[in-house]
């Protein structure tokens, strides 16, 4: 019994490493800091090595007035409200931009996702394709967005909230 317990662990830390390793290797990220608004944000973007869109990541902060429960809780919608709006922003604005197609190029370039050999499509156009998958989602992307993760720091007084949406 103690031996089919240790197969059975064994198969799934295999497969889990597995799983993680065809992740890695097959997708692409591009990070976008900045924006039109005074507060900076970050935007990671992830797509496939072919250039079909997976999910994207939105990060904002808010300032917690105080440590009550209530407050935090403010805090929290007001940090998720940014980090869906920075979403909106992006789909309406940046993937229409220049910036978006040079900062997409830069990171297949530098991506070992993508192969490097001829017969393959133009970094560039795969940047376009990335524009199109995202572009033909965007209503989906913008409909699932959810709190993935939001870390309340003490030292600053800040809530940082991340925010996913992927089809």
């Amino acid at each position: 019994m103690k031996y089919l317990q240790a197969l059975f662990l064994v198969l799934i830390v295999a497969c889990t490493h597995a799983k993680r390793e065809n992740v890695n290797l097959s997708t692409v990220t591009t990070t976008f800091l900045g924006g039109a608004t005074k507060d900076a944000y970050n935007i990671k973007l992830f797509y496939t090595a072919d250039g079909k869109f997976n999910f994207l990541t939105s990060t904002a902060t808010a300032q917690v007035a105080s440590m009550s429960p209530a407050e935090r809780d403010e805090a929290l919608k007001a940090a998720t409200i940014k980090a869906k709006q920075q979403i909106y922003e992006f789909i309406k604005n940046t993937i229409e931009s220049d910036r978006f197609i040079s900062s997409v190029t830069n990171s297949i370039e530098n991506s070992d996702a993508v192969p490097k050999h001829k017969g393959t499509p133009s970094n560039a156009k795969l940047a376009q394709t990335v524009r199109d998958s995202i572009k033909s989602k965007s209503d989906a992307i913008l409909k699932g967005a959810h709190v993935a993760d939001a870390v309340l720091d003490l030292s600053s007084g800040l809530i940082v909230v991340t925010v996913r949406s992927g089809i």
